[in-house]
């Protein structure tokens, strides 16, 4: 022992702090890999990189859904219901828009530095009816051209077209016509029912089904329809007007601040606005919290897994303290002999973040593939779970746990320092 201690001393400096170097990073390795006395060693040291990898593992998996589902569920309810909604006040003199008002309004919106796509629509509650089986819906009169650009209907359509060749032409939602039995080329009556119930008179017209929609949402599905703009203002709306104006935007996420510049052009009165997101404050409300009593979870199992870190390498020290005692007496420094120390807790905290990534990637890339995990349409609008590709998301998780590995390792380091190299080779 004294031979290979006065051989080492008499190295050269920069020979000595590589030497130091290359065999703090070998006995870190030599740590992990050999057999300790006490066998509960290892198994801790795996228990930590398992539990490490099932936490990473578990919140990017998480993120994932919960940021492909709420994406998913923002476009399609951005998509049928417009990105912003222009209307007059109910109470006010003439709730309905003149023609000349919405020309007016569509000109102002092209000077918006955001490009806009504006539309005339008419909406109103009727009943359809198709021989004993009557039903409320929710109709739509809109032009023919925003079926596609406005509301992107060619993603829900599954039987028929997207075109109104006539003034008499409906499309419809898939639920409503499973209820009524309605098929393409069916005819339904539809009635004006604010006609019934306020002028107690009968209004009714002749539609026939040209389209099918499926959007995926149980309650549009089971309401919704859309017919030729000219028909709805003939049937519906006095004096040929509109009820107000959907417009589009190139950048849907930004709409809080279009509608301020909105109203900044149109004034707030006797106009109001109404946003995507405004109509539907609670469902995105719900989106925002769902996950985050899961994500707790699964944060605690991160730390406990550092936690269990720490715990083996204040073992790990406390089997080793001869071999500690050694290397302070050859000249290593109490940085050099923390650095072992961090290097094991490092090892550590890096393979249970790569696997973790690796399963957590492995796992959603088969849930794009296959989609394995289905839901219930009926209660999450969706019927599987989407999944969305961030690299923020996919990247933050493994980084935090390996850097709360490093920080929970350089606690155990302090017990170092109490080591005195007489005591701990004193019978060596």
């Amino acid at each position: 022992m004294r031979t290979l201690r006065e051989q080492f001393f008499k190295l050269p400096t920069k020979i000595k702090r590589k030497f130091k170097l290359t065999i703090s990073r070998y006995i870190a390795f030599r740590h992990l890999r050999s057999k300790h006395a006490f066998g509960f060693i290892s198994f801790t040291t795996l228990l930590s990189i398992f539990g490490l990898m099932l936490g990473v593992a578990s919140l990017n998996i998480i993120s994932s859904f919960s940021s492909g589902f709420s994406d998913k569920i923002q476009k399609k309810l951005s998509d049928i219901d417009g990105h912003i909604r222009i209307k007059k006040y109910v109470h006010s003199q003439d709730p309905f828009m003149s023609w000349q008002e919405y020309l007016t309004i569509r000109d102002s919106l092209q000077t918006l530095p955001e490009t806009c796509t504006a539309i005339p629509y008419v909406e109103k509650r009727a009943m359809v009816r198709k021989k004993n089986s009557t039903e409320g819906i929710l109709l739509y009169g809109v032009p023919d051209s925003s079926l596609i650009s406005v509301f992107h209907l060619d993603e829900f359509i599954i039987d028929g077209a997207l075109h109104f060749t006539e003034g008499d032409q409906l499309i419809l939602g898939s639920r409503l016509a499973d209820e009524l039995g309605l098929q393409l080329n069916s005819s339904v009556i539809i009635f004006d029912l604010e006609k019934t119930i306020l002028e107690n008179s009968l209004s009714a017209r002749k539609f026939v089904v040209t389209g099918i929609i499926e959007t995926g949402f149980s309650e549009y599905d089971k309401i919704i329809a859309f017919i030729p703009l000219a028909a709805a203002r003939e049937f519906f709306i006095p004096d040929s007007g509109v009820t107000g104006i959907i417009a589009n935007f190139q950048h849907p996420d930004r709409i809080a601040e279009i509608d301020k510049q909105i109203l900044g052009k149109i004034g707030s009165y006797p106009y109001i606005t109404s946003t995507w997101l405004e109509r539907h404050a609670t469902l995105f409300g719900w989106l925002n919290i769902y996950d985050l009593p899961i994500k707790l979870v699964m944060i605690f199992i991160t730390l406990v897994a550092i936690f269990n870190i720490s715990s083996t390498l204040w073992m790990i020290i406390s089997e080793k303290t001869r071999d500690i005692g050694i290397l302070k007496t050859m000249g290593f420094s109490q940085g050099q002999i923390k650095d072992i120390f961090l290097t094991e807790g490092f090892i550590i905290g890096l393979a249970g973040a790569v696997l973790g990534l690796a399963g957590s990637v492995i796992f959603l890339v088969l849930q794009v593939k296959f989609k394995f995990i289905s839901l219930s349409s009926d209660v999450y609008f969706l019927d599987y779970l989407p999944v969305h590709w961030s690299v923020e998301n996919i990247a933050l998780y493994p980084t935090l746990a390996l850097l709360l590995s490093l920080t929970a390792s350089y606690i155990p380091c302090l017990k170092t320092k109490k080591i005195r190299p007489s005591e701990a080779v004193r019978y060596e």
